[in-house]
Parts: structure tokens; sequence; C-alpha cells
């Protein structure tokens, strides 16, 4: 594949104040490049530079092999087409007069449209979608349908490279999706180059084939979907937890943000964050992760195998954890560790875990922190030997400790309701201690 652009250390200042700080990457013919980044991250300032509407002042840009300052406006506009996210209010012209505007670079002096532009345009509007809007007024529009006359214009222009500033911004789901399918076609079909400014992280996961995130002027990371878009990323840089998970349609990383206020129903002191402890594995943990988090809880976990299913999904959460090597029963050393991290939490809920020789140590580890006190929830107690796979040896062990105050027994289906009450009523118990304390009764 042949290199379109290439960028090299550019930095960019609005007076004195820098927007861009040495920005480096490479664009090739047929690349569909989403940018994404926090407000203030630099996206549209680094169109700017690329589209000649504003200058960089430091670094070098080459667009087809010849530095960009080099070019004439007009002799770069035939190449590059830009779609703005900000239209005017008013556009008292057709929608075919604003399409074939597009022509205008390829014109000279009073030169009007000819049969080649009108096929052009033609071509233009079904690309777009709008041939059966041709005739009518752009003022008349919706907001999707004005973003596709406007996409149809740049495409007019015959370029080597469309560039996008946010054009899903302000439009409804079903406007967003359609504008980002009419860009996937050009992308698919005819080849183009697109590098398009994103705000929303999954469209910029299902329609791109590489993503770069900016942050503070600067590439915070530059890839794949699967390898920009991850919990580690979007924690650091938009300074918000994320659960990533793959779209059940194109298996592309999907991100669902985590709400900074826990469930209505269930009141704690906001300066100590509740760490749940998750014994899982095999698959019988990762819902149990998401579904805290997404509550607003803290999570912990172990001892899980590396590779493991429940261990990628952890790992994709940045989960604390206690990991053993793959396919390994759990040593001394690990069980330790998993009983340290255990036992600083509030609480721990063991999943309907497969059990056997391997993992045995986990029930152990939960039998006897739940002997000293810990509160233990375990889950489809009634279902354990069925998936008890050693010897008897789980069941034995969880079963001494099933009547004991401090272990709570729930299914599946109720497993948040119940640590949101178990959780709830120890937070009754704080409250009465604490007044007990106050009042001089503990001393």
């Amino acid at each position: 594949m042949s290199v379109l652009f290439e960028i090299h250390g550019i930095k960019t200042a609005y007076d004195s104040l820098p927007v861009l700080q040495g920005i480096t990457f490479s664009i090739e013919k047929g690349d569909f490049v989403g940018i994404v980044g926090p407000n203030g991250s630099g996206k549209s300032t680094l169109i700017k530079n690329m589209a000649k509407v504003l200058p960089y002042q430091a670094g070098r840009v080459f667009f087809m092999d010849k530095e960009l300052e080099k070019y004439r406006q007009k002799e770069f506009a035939k190449k590059l087409s830009v779609v703005s996210q900000e239209h005017p209010a008013e556009i008292a012209y057709s929608v075919y007069d604003v399409v074939m505007m597009g022509r205008t670079p390829h014109w000279g002096f009073f030169q009007k449209e000819t049969v080649a532009d009108e096929v052009i345009v033609e071509q233009a509007l079904k690309l777009a979608g709008i041939s059966h809007l041709k005739k009518r007024l752009v003022s008349e529009l919706s907001g999707g349908e004005k973003q596709r006359v406007f996409i149809a214009q740049a495409i007019a222009q015959k370029p080597e490279i469309l560039l996008l500033d946010e054009p899903t911004t302000h439009l409804d789901i079903h406007y967003q999706v359609e504008i980002m399918d009419v860009i996937n076609k050009l992308n698919e079909d005819q080849n183009l180059t697109i590098l398009v400014v994103l705000h929303d992280l999954n469209l910029a996961s299902q329609y791109c084939d590489k993503v770069i995130m900016l942050d503070q002027g600067c590439i915070a990371a530059m890839g794949t979907p699967q390898e920009v878009i991850t919990a580690s990323n979007i924690s650091k840089v938009y300074n918000c937890e994320v659960t990533i998970s793959s779209h059940p349609i194109t298996q592309t990383p999907f991100v669902a943000l985590h709400p900074k206020i826990n469930n209505r129903n269930f009141s704690r002191d906001q300066n100590r964050s509740v760490v749940i402890h998750i014994v899982a594995g095999g698959g019988s943990g990762f819902e149990y992760f998401n579904i805290f988090k997404r509550y607003g809880y803290a999570v912990t976990a172990g001892v899980l195998n590396m590779g493991d299913s429940d261990w990628i999904e952890a790992q994709k959460n940045n989960i604390e954890l206690v990991e053993e090597e793959p396919f390994s029963p759990i040593t001394d050393t690990k069980k330790r560790e998993n009983i340290i991290l255990a036992a600083q939490s509030d609480l721990i809920v063991l999943t309907d875990v497969p059990f056997g020789r391997g993992n045995i140590e986990n029930a152990r580890t939960v039998a006897e922190l739940a002997e000293k006190g810990k509160t233990v929830l375990v889950v489809n107690q009634d279902s354990l030997k069925e998936r008890d796979y050693s010897g008897g040896i789980a069941s034995s062990c969880l079963e001494s400790i099933k009547g004991l105050a401090n272990v709570y027994l729930c299914s599946k289906k109720d497993t948040i309701d119940t640590v949101n009450g178990i959780l709830k009523e120890g937070e009754g118990h704080e409250k009465e201690a604490r007044r007990r304390d106050d009042s001089g009764l503990y001393g």
C-alpha cells in the first residue's frame, strides 16, 4: 500500500498555548482511520493542520510524497476533501447545486459545469444515498440529510482522501449509523481513504481499521481498535472507568461506561470504596466482574490461571487479581496471596465455578476466611455437587460453613440484590458500632 500522508512531529499552538505537541503518524491508501480523544486533546486542530486550514509551527507534513506547504490551494483541493462538523444554518440552494460546488476546484476561470461534471455529481448523490433529494433546498433538510449533502459534495471533488471532523455530532443514533455506513461504503467500494474525528468510541471501534487516541496534544495510543480501545487507555485518557466487551455482531471492542453513582437503593460512605472479591474461573466470573463494576463496586479476584477466560476478562477490566501459571494447581504461595487480597475486601462472592484438584485451594480459602468471620456469599450452592470434580472435597469444605451467620446463599439471578442487601445490612451494623463507640460503650 502507498503512503498518502506522513506527519512528522508537528506542533501547533494558539497564541502561546500549545495544542499539538509532536504528532507523528502515517496514513496509507485505503485506510479508514479514526481520531479519538477528550475535548481539547487536539483532534480538530490536527484535521485543520492536515487540510491546510491552520498552519503548524514545527514539524513536517508530506502528502502524496510532496511537502504540504508546496501545494497550491486549488491543486490541493482536487486531492483532499473536508467535511466539517458545522455548516451554515440557511443555504438557499438545491441539493444538486451544493453538490456541484464540489467540482469547482477542477474548473478554470468562467468555466461552467460539463456533462462529465453532471455525471460525477449524479454518482456522488447516489453514493451518499440522496438522489431523491437533489431538487430540494438544503435548508429544508434534516440534520442527517444535510450531512449527507456535504459528504456528497466532498465525493464530487474526486479526492484521494476524505477528512471528516465529527460528522455525527448532534445527530440521532439512526443518522449516526446512516452517516457512518455511507462513509464505510465509500472506503470499501471506492477504496477512498478516510480520516474521521469521532467522539463516540463505539463508532470508532466498529467502523475504523486504525484508531489514534490523542491526549493533551500527544498520541496516547495508536493501532487497531483492539489495541487502542482498552479499559486501561480509556481510564488514563478519559479519567473514567469502563467495561470492554466484544460487540455481539462485529466482535469489535464495545465500551460500557460505569456510573459514578452507586445503586440508588444502596447508600454508603462515599469516601470508602466497597470491594468485592470474586472467586471464579472457567468463565463463571466475567458476568460478575461487569455487573459489580457497573454498580460502582471495586472488584478483585483470585486465584485464576493465566489464559483462563475469567483471567482474560479480568485483564481487560484492570481488575487486581492473584494469578497462577496456566494449567497449574494453586500453589501455597498463590493461596496466601489470595487470602491476603480477599481479606481486604468487604465481601467474598464465590461463583458457581467447577472445582477440581487444580483449584480446590480456592474452596479452602473461602471456607477458612468464612470461619474467621469474613462475610461470604455463595452462588448456586445447590448445584455444587454437580460441578465438584475434587472427589467431594469442595462440597464438604463449603458445606461446613453453610450455617454460619456471615455466610449467605443465593441463586445467580438474585446475586446483585443479595449483595446490595448484605452491604446495606453491614452499613447498619457499622453505624450502630460507631454510635456505641461514641457513647463510650466500647471503651
